[in-house]
């Protein structure tokens, strides 16, 4: 299952035009000093197989600084543990955030998580409401020296890597009772994270 979204943009100094739901398209000068988001959002189903969202991307830029990298999900799940998670970068493997996490608790759509290489903390088994609840994370497995984590720390493999191309967000579910739905995938560039990509 793949929902597709495809976001195209020229770098622009806040200064955007809105060409669909699916589509914008920016301006944008060297250097990139400002905050660049790429956004999927829908209702994909997530049940018992594979699935992912991708995003196109049409900026022409490299990644200059990986911790200025953000990437923010929204989802619901009945048991989080039958959920593992991650990324495919244009021209890349799969990088996987979370493996074997989150215990019996469930993923609420409505709470936004929020994976950045400058957080700290790994999703846990226990919470009160047994709900993860909304926060920033950074990517971590069930297992003890997991080979699915390829490097550490997260989004490390990104740098001097272009952004240009489509972005794969993928889901394992291997519940056969659970279900659940992707709500939202928001790939963030901080400020500083982005050079222009001259040729």
């Amino acid at each position: 299952m793949k929902n597709t979204i495809k976001a195209t943009s020229l770098l622009a100094l806040l200064f955007m035009v809105a060409c669909s739901s699916e589509e914008a398209e920016k301006i944008i000068e060297e250097p990139v000093s400002e905050r660049v988001e790429y956004v999927y959002n829908g209702s994909q189903d997530l049940i018992n197989a594979t699935t992912s969202v991708d995003i196109e991307i049409h900026d022409d830029a490299i990644i200059i600084d990986p911790t200025k990298v953000t990437l923010q999900i929204r989802f619901k799940h009945d048991k989080a543990v039958d959920v593992d998670y991650g990324y495919i970068a244009p021209g890349a493997e799969e990088e996987f955030i979370a493996v074997g996490l989150g215990g019996s608790n469930k993923y609420n759509a409505n709470n936004t998580l929020s994976f950045n290489s400058t957080n700290t903390e790994i999703i846990g088994d226990s919470y009160p409401d047994q709900t993860i609840p909304e926060g920033n994370y950074t990517s971590g497995s069930s297992f003890i020296n997991d080979p699915l984590l390829h490097e550490a720390p997260l989004f490390k493999s990104l740098l001097n890597k272009n952004i240009k191309g489509v972005w794969v967000f993928f889901f394992y579910e291997f519940g056969n009772t659970q279900s659940g739905q992707i709500r939202s995938v928001k790939l963030i560039f901080e400020e500083g994270a982005l050079e222009v990509n001259d040729i």
